[in-house]
């Protein structure tokens, strides 16, 4: 896919696989196979390696988010039991957010990215 080919360029730009920009631009994709495409699977495999990169590269609130639209994908592909644990590892991320930093920070932090928590509500 082009999605594919032009992410092997920002991966060489950025250091490899663990940058934050690595990241949003596989969630990106993983968005729009999801909402625009409708491919479930495509979805959850660039779900997957936007949630690799984020775990070596950024904080609980982004890896929270990223587990919460797994969960969506694999409730749409009818793997409930396995949506169930994405939610509680997200819900996890987003306690150990609100710990870290805080009730009103995390709030915050979370309506800066309306497009991604669209996916989240």
């Amino acid at each position: 896919h082009i999605y594919h080919s032009e992410l092997c360029d920002l991966k060489s730009k950025h250091d490899g696989l663990h940058h934050p920009c690595i990241a949003e631009s596989y969630t990106k994709i993983a968005l729009l196979y999801q909402h625009m495409l409708q491919e479930p699977v495509q979805a959850l495999r660039y779900h997957q390696l936007a949630l690799k990169s984020l775990r070596n590269c950024s904080g609980e609130l982004n890896v929270a988010v990223t587990l919460a639209d797994i969960g969506h994908v694999q409730r749409s592909l009818g793997r409930c039991e396995d949506a169930l644990e994405s939610y509680r590892e997200s819900t996890k991320e987003f306690d150990l957010t609100t710990e870290r930093l805080g009730n009103k920070t995390c709030r915050a932090s979370i309506h800066l990215h309306p497009a991604r928590n669209a996916a989240v509500a």
